[in-house]
């Protein structure tokens, strides 16, 4: 995730978009509803001439390299629609030897107005994927490495009848697993209990540095 790649439009087939893998969803079909089927969700990166009031004689000046990226603006997509990966340049990170695109600015919408506007690309939403440090290469042979996912989330339940007092219960699930394994209660974990007047950072805090030392 997080890759960019040129797809196929979903309304129009001979069209060619270029686009970055935001997630991978599973999706529902009517005709297939016990097997979900995995999907694409992307975001849209724009030419020069899809920008409407911001195409101006300055930005086309610039070259057929640059690219607009509009946030929170997504497609889902089946993934045979992918025609292959492309290397985007954002330019709030170091430039790359090579690169076929870059994107110095980007498109969003504003809430007050609900209007599309533009601001320059460091004040763009990060992909999650950018938080991700990847680890040194092993010294031994060429020992592949491994991302996880894991979700962690809490919830209040009653423990007895009408008892008042709630208790919290702090849960993870490992993302990596297919949505039918998900969906699964046996696979649902619990990490432990927040009790009535405690605090969630309390209950967490050793959790945490477990998982970094892991």
């Amino acid at each position: 995730m997080g890759e960019f790649v040129e797809f196929i439009d979903n309304s129009n087939q001979r069209e060619r978009r270029f686009g970055r893998i935001e997630a991978i969803v599973s999706l529902l079909l009517p005709q297939d509803s016990d097997h979900p089927q995995d999907a694409l969700k992307m975001s849209r990166l724009l030419r020069h001439d899809e920008l409407g009031i911001y195409c101006s004689h300055a930005r086309s000046r610039r070259g057929h390299k640059e690219l607009w990226m509009i946030e929170e603006d997504y497609q889902i997509i089946p993934p045979d629609h992918i025609l292959g990966r492309v290397l985007v340049w954002l330019k709030d990170l170091p430039q790359p030897t090579f690169y076929d695109f870059y994107v110095s600015e980007i498109l969003y919408r504003n809430a007050t107005t609900n209007r599309l506007q533009i601001r320059a690309v460091n004040l763009r939403h990060r992909h999650p994927s950018e938080y991700v440090v990847a680890p040194n290469p092993s010294p031994v042979g060429n020992m592949k490495v491994f991302k996880f996912m894991i979700d962690i989330y809490n919830d209040d339940f009653g423990t007895f009848r009408n008892v008042y007092h709630s208790l919290g219960g702090i849960y993870i699930q490992i993302g990596n697993m297919p949505f039918n394994l998900r969906k699964q209660l046996k696979n649902h974990f619990i990490v432990g209990f927040i009790p009535f007047g405690g605090h969630f950072d309390d209950v967490m805090r050793p959790f945490l540095q477990e998982l970094r030392r892991l």
